[in-house]
């Protein structure tokens, strides 16, 4: 039986949250090498493809390929701008904020080798403050981790988002200017731009985010198929080998992890659809990992980078679960309770989205 994507997405049965949580993971081994003390080990992908990849990176592009493919499903099946709006930020701002006030008022007065009046009158703090709003992110903090062997950043990891919202307005920006039907055209446009002038206007992950929000859009055409799967994995793995330029690697791998991604996101050989009910981990994984990560090289830095990564994975899932049951879940039931009493919580919420969905439908018109 031939399978589409269009026929996997209906209903909530597939392992990307499984997928995100392992991306998670391999970002929080890929940096235990980055992070820990040089030494002989070195990091096994980067090692193998000498230096043209690593599982860090590889991680991060299924996060965006993910992302674009459900981020524009949402958007789809939204039926209104301000409700995909308060979608996305109750889904990234919550947990972020509470990482860096923790960061600020807890974690950095235990760790920074200033005295208090120097680190909380810092510009410095200041600015770190400021990645609340995750405009533009800023990595110091007075006097933390400056003798660590990363001593750049708190919290590393946080810079990809920013690029995640700039692509959340891109759908947005499709939806208000745009009817549906042009959508094929403007990400089918974001992706032949990013290929031919992605190092002058965009990120590479703008790429990866619009491989996915393809693959929603031809989700009828795209069929589920495991030879198929087995050819882009041997792709994957003999584009490691071979010197090409990094356009030419981004463009084989998206186009290839992609695949795979749908593979093994809508396979029943693997059924991880289940793990989702204990909770969705990645998002705290990814934000809190490299700054317990830069704690456990101040304290043990002697460790090599797989007892680094052991119990640095081992606080970060802990911390994940807490925020995953104390505060983005109870977000995600703000959700629910403003989509019931939506008069109660935001008063002038349906009004504003009757202006958005009237300009929605003459621009549609």
């Amino acid at each position: 039986m031939i399978r589409t994507v269009d026929d996997c997405l209906i209903g909530r049965a597939n392992n990307f949250d499984f997928i995100r949580f392992c991306a998670a993971l391999l970002v929080i081994f890929s940096h235990s090498f980055t992070l820990s003390k040089p030494s002989y080990y070195k990091e096994p992908l980067s090692f193998i493809s000498q230096g043209r990849m690593n599982f860090g990176e590889v991680s991060v592009a299924i996060f965006f390929i993910i992302s674009g493919l459900l981020i524009t499903q949402s958007f789809d099946r939204t039926k209104n701008i301000i409700s995909f709006i308060e979608a996305r930020i109750l889904r990234i701002f919550p947990a972020l904020i509470v990482v860096i006030l923790l960061t600020v008022f807890v974690i950095g007065p235990i760790f920074t080798i200033q005295n208090l009046n120097n680190y909380f009158f810092n510009s410095l703090t200041i600015k770190y403050l400021a990645n609340i709003f995750c405009v533009r992110i800023n990595f110091l903090l007075p006097g933390m981790f400056k003798y660590n062997f990363f001593p750049n950043a708190v919290n590393g990891s946080l810079w990809t988002l920013p690029q995640e919202l700039a692509c959340y307005g891109l759908v947005l920006s499709g939806g208000l200017f745009f009817s549906k039907k042009y959508i094929q055209a403007i990400f089918s446009a974001i992706l032949v731009i990013s290929i031919f002038f992605g190092s002058i206007l965009f990120n590479v992950h703008t790429f990866y985010f619009a491989i996915g929000a393809l693959i929603y859009i031809y989700r009828s055409k795209i069929v589920i198929n495991g030879k198929i799967a087995l050819f882009c994995f041997i792709i994957l793995l003999t584009n490691s080998y071979f010197d090409k330029q990094p356009i030419e690697i981004n463009i084989i791998n998206g186009f290839s992890l992609a695949y795979l991604i749908l593979y093994f996101g809508f396979s029943k050989r693997y059924p991880f659809q289940k793990y989702s009910k204990y909770g969705d981990f990645s998002y705290g994984l990814y934000i809190w990992a490299f700054l317990v990560e830069q704690i456990i090289v101040l304290k043990l830095p002697q460790l090599n980078p797989y007892l680094h990564f052991l119990i640095s994975f081992i606080i970060t899932l802990a911390l994940a679960i807490l925020s995953w049951h104390f505060v983005e879940k109870q977000t995600l039931e703000l959700k629910k309770r403003i989509k019931k009493h939506p008069f109660l919580v935001f008063p002038i919420k349906n009004r504003l989205a009757n202006r958005f969905n009237i300009l929605f439908n003459k621009k549609s018109n």
